[in-house]
C-alpha cells in the first residue's frame, strides 16, 4: 500500500506514511499553512496480484 498527496490539484505529488493497524490502513496527511485542497493517490495490491490505484482530485478542502 503507499499514498501519496497533492496540493496542486495533482500537478506534483508526494509521498506520505502508511500504516497498517488491525484490519485497517491509515495514511497521514500533513496539510501546509493556509487553505486550499488535497489532492490523494493511492495504490495497493494483494498476495494474489490483484492491484488498484485510486486518485481524487479534491479529496478535502483545507484552512
Amino acid at each position: 500500500m503507499t499514498a501519496q498527496v497533492s496540493f496542486d490539484d495533482g500537478v506534483t505529488w508526494a509521498r506520505v506514511p502508511v500504516v497498517h493497524i488491525a484490519d485497517r490502513w491509515r495514511a497521514h496527511v500533513l496539510q501546509p499553512r493556509g487553505e486550499g485542497y488535497a489532492s490523494l493517490k493511492i495504490t495497493g495490491a494483494d498476495v494474489s496480484g490483484n492491484s488498484v490505484e485510486q486518485t481524487t482530485v479534491r479529496a478535502f478542502a483545507f484552512g
